[in-house]
This record gives structure tokens, C-alpha cells and sequence, in this order.
């Protein structure tokens, strides 16, 4: 019981803590109220800001937790390992043509597999060795990124390497090869971000997150989608890493006027402007975005066993590239981001097959 109390205290301590929050008073009122009269709001009270000053339309927020379990029920669970084995993701979207981020090398423990080859690496001088191979190929002279094969949530087991930080960083490279030769990583190119994505946020990849949903007729639509964008010159863009996200007018491509942090992890604080480059979010055309359409939705057509899927894709110079699927996809985020799914088609059929 202690323990379930503390975790309250901290969960709720971001809100608490919050300046633009509704006086103590109001917000306990407003969520007792709403715990009687309708349970669902008093849910979404805190993690979709109803409790800040202002916040109306309550009842355009349709997302609960126990909706979006049902939703991740219809996939499949015999194919979702196509998804969350990254290098099975690769190997099999990319034999239908799909560009997808190309690896270089993986491993497990260690034992590396490299151009198809078998290569036992036991010492930090051969790990380096090999890092350094790895660099002075073309396609990665830039640096390389290295990443877990399953289960690199929100950017943890994650980890870019750079040519400099071999002869720089020995004490990086030193964890590196003790993290890497307890597990299973990818080695993979480093995406060259497209010039106009660079205008938002240059330090990191900024990427598009689209959910597909495939109905009870195989039909396959798009729910909805969001940018997720790097702050504070990190090099990941993850919302759970303190990164921002905004939404996308997926007819137009266009995003929305305002970028949000996530409650826990970056405060909830609202921007209108990227905080590192100034950039102004409002009407921003994303590059390439119908073909970031067709690609989510042919790869959504590969796998018809999983109904549901939030696809991370990345523009470089040449258009979208596919970087990972996820079987359980936050919708939360996307809800927020759109500011309730409430007359929003795709979901509302959702919510339709789950009854």
C-alpha cells in the first residue's frame, strides 16, 4: 500500500508542479466530479492536461486506456516479433522493396555476423578494430548508430558512434563493448537527413510517426500522425528522451501550430518555435509526404495479420525511409497531438470493431 502511495505522489508531482495548472481546489473538485459522472474523462484528466487552465472539449478525447489495449489486441501476437526483431524487420520489408534503414552488422553477444561472414569478438581492441572497419566504409563514414535488436524503447539501447570518438572517447567505446557483448545489437548507417527537415532541428533525426489501421474488409487507412523532433542538441527525438512532438494535417502534410513535451518527461511545456533553432512549426510542409503515405500503407499491406501499427519513417535527400513498427503504438500521444480523436473517421471505426 505504501509503495502504490508513493507512486501516485510521484506520478502526480508534474502536475502538481505545473504553472499553468488549475488551482488545487478546482482540480480536485474537477476530478472527483468526473470520477462520478463520467469515468473516462477522469482517466485522461491528467496525462491530456485537463487540469491546466482554459482546457476545454473534454469530451473530445475518446482514447482510454482500456480502448487502446483492446486496439492492441487485433494484432496478431504470431507476427508481431516482425516488428520488434529489428533485423527481421529489415530483411523482410526490404525484399519487397521498401526502403528501410540498411544495416551493417549485428550481433549476438559476441558473436558478429558482417557481410554475411561469422567473426568472434572477445577483446575491446578487436570491438575497435571492428568499429573502425565499419567507419571507413563508404555509407558510414559519417558514423553509425547502434542499436538494440529488440526492445530499444524510447531510445534507450541506443547509441551513435562517430569516427572521432575511437581515438576521443576510449571510456565510451569501453561501455559500448561491455553493453554489446552482453545482448544483441544492430549496427546501421546513419540517415542523412533531408535539407528541409534540417530547417526544424538539425542534431537529430526528426521523425514522422503514422498509425495504420486494416478493417474487418482488409482495408488499410491511415489514423493519424505526428512529427516527434529532438531538443536540446540531442540525437534522439524520442518523446520519453525529453523530445517534443507536433501534429500533422494528414491530408495536407502540413503541421500543426504547436509542439508539446510529454507530461513526465519534459514538463508539458508548449512550443510554437523549435527551442534550439527558432523555427516557427505552423503550416511547415512536410518534404515527401504522400510518398510517406503510400510507403506506410504498402507496408501495412504486408502484414494484414496486425491491424494495428504506428510505422516511424524519416526523410532523406531521396524520400522515406522506414525505420521501425510498433505493435503498440501510444496513441495517447497522437490523440493529444490532434486534439481528440473525436471526429476522427478511422478511429471511430476502431472503436466500432472492438465493441
Amino acid at each position: 500500500m505504501f509503495r502504490n502511495l508513493v507512486s501516485k505522489i510521484k506520478y502526480h508531482y508534474p502536475f502538481i508542479r505545473d504553472p499553468r495548472r488549475k488551482s488545487i481546489p478546482v482540480m480536485i473538485f474537477e476530478y472527483l466530479k468526473f470520477s462520478i459522472m463520467n469515468k473516462s474523462i477522469a482517466e485522461q484528466y491528467f496525462g491530456k492536461y485537463f487540469y491546466r487552465k482554459g482546457s476545454k472539449d473534454y469530451d473530445h478525447y475518446l482514447l482510454t486506456d482500456k480502448i487502446e489495449r483492446k486496439i492492441w489486441g487485433l494484432n496478431n501476437k504470431v507476427y508481431i516479433p516482425l516488428m520488434t526483431d529489428k533485423y527481421l524487420f529489415e530483411q523482410y520489408f526490404s525484399q519487397y522493396g521498401l526502403r528501410v534503414v540498411k544495416s551493417l552488422a549485428h550481433n549476438y553477444n559476441s558473436i558478429f555476423f558482417v557481410n554475411s561472414k561469422l567473426k568472434q569478438i572477445n577483446t575491446i581492441e578487436e570491438f575497435t578494430d571492428f568499429l573502425k572497419s565499419l567507419l571507413s566504409e563508404e555509407i558510414s563514414k559519417k558514423g553509425i548508430f547502434i542499436k538494440r535488436t529488440c526492445d530499444s524503447y524510447g531510445g534507450a539501447g541506443t547509441y551513435r558512434i562517430l569516427p572521432e570518438d575511437l581515438e576521443s572517447d576510449h571510456a565510451r567505446v569501453e561501455n559500448l563493448f561491455n553493453v554489446v557483448l552482453n545482448s544483441q545489437f544492430l549496427f546501421q548507417e546513419i540517415v542523412v537527413q533531408n535539407e528541409r527537415m534540417n530547417l526544424i532541428n538539425p542534431y537529430c533525426i526528426n521523425t514522422i510517426r503514422i498509425e495504420t489501421f486494416s478493417n474487418r474488409s482488409d482495408e488499410i487507412k491511415i489514423v493519424s500522425g505526428f512529427m516527434r523532433i529532438g531538443i536540446n542538441k540531442s540525437h534522439v527525438d524520442n518523446i520519453s528522451s525529453g523530445g517534443i512532438f507536433v501534429g500533422i494535417d494528414i491530408e495536407t502534410g502540413k503541421l500543426y501550430p504547436e509542439a508539446i513535451s510529454d507530461p513526465i518527461y519534459g514538463q508539458g511545456e508548449i512550443y510554437t518555435r523549435h527551442p534550439d533553432t527558432g523555427f516557427s512549426f505552423e503550416g511547415f510542409q512536410i518534404p515527401w509526404f504522400t510518398e510517406v503515405k503510400e510507403l506506410v500503407l504498402k507496408a501495412a499491406g504486408l502484414v494484414p495479420q496486425l491491424k494495428i501499427i504506428g510505422w516511424d519513417v524519416a526523410i532523406d535527400p531521396e524520400g522515406p525511409v522506414l525505420i521501425e513498427g510498433n505493435t503498440t503504438p501510444g496513441m495517447t500521444i497522437s490523440e493529444i497531438a490532434q486534439k481528440g480523436f473525436y471526429n476522427n473517421p478511422v478511429f471511430l471505426e476502431i472503436l466500432n470493431e472492438i465493441k
